[in-house]
C-alpha cells in the first residue's frame, strides 16, 4: 500500500489495510472518527514487510484496538504523526506480536498524543515481541517538543468541494 494524501472518514473498520509481503507506506494523510487508521490482519507474518507511517493526522478514532494495529513482521517506521481524540485509556498504536519466535522492530520519533510529544510508552503498547526504539529519547531532552510544524490539521481536505465554470471556452 501507498497511500498519500488521503483523508478519510467514519470508517467502520480500517481507513487504510496492510497485508502481507510486501512494503507499505502512508504518509500525509488525515483519518477522522473511523474505527481504526490501519488495521493489519492477525496472522503469522513469513516475510518481512517495512511500512513507513508518516506525517498524518488521526483523530477520534473509536476502536479500543488502537488507531494502528499492526500484526505484520516490519520493521515499522512511525514519524511525524499526531494522534487525538481516541477512546479513553486506548494507545493510538497496539501491536499484535508475531506468532514465531521472531520480533518486529518499531522506531518512532517526533509523535504526539493529544498534543503533547509522546514517548514509546505513551505510544506503544508494550507486547511480547515487540522491540521499541523511541528516538526522541536517544536525542532530545525530555519534554521538549521535537515534531516540525506541519499544515495538516484533522480538518484538513485535499480536493475542493466546488470547482469554478470557466467563463469562456476556447
Amino acid at each position: 500500500v501507498y497511500a498519500r494524501n488521503c483523508r478519510f472518514e467514519s470508517s467502520t473498520q480500517a481507513d487504510v489495510y496492510l497485508a502481507a509481503a510486501a512494503g507499505n507506506s502512508v504518509r500525509r494523510c488525515v483519518s477522522h472518527g473511523s474505527a481504526q487508521f490501519i488495521g493489519a490482519p492477525a496472522r503469522d507474518p513469513g516475510t518481512s514487510n517495512p511500512t513507513v507511517i508518516m506525517d498524518n493526522r488521526v483523530d477520534g478514532w473509536t476502536s479500543t484496538a488502537g488507531a494502528i494495529s499492526y500484526s505484520l513482521r516490519g520493521p515499522v517506521f512511525a514519524f511525524d504523526n499526531a494522534f487525538s481524540g481516541g477512546p479513553a485509556g486506548a494507545l493510538p498504536i497496539q501491536p499484535i506480536p508475531p506468532k514465531d519466535s521472531n520480533y518486529t522492530f518499531w522506531i518512532i520519533a517526533n509523535n504526539l498524543v493529544d498534543g503533547k510529544p509522546a514517548g514509546d510508552a505513551a505510544l506503544v503498547k508494550s507486547q511480547p515481541n515487540i522491540q521499541v526504539y523511541d528516538l526522541d529519547a536517544m536525542v532530545a531532552p525530555a519534554g521538549e517538543p521535537t515534531v516540525p510544524p506541519s499544515p495538516l490539521t484533522p480538518a484538513t481536505v485535499f480536493l475542493k468541494p466546488e470547482w469554478p465554470t470557466p467563463t469562456q471556452i476556447f
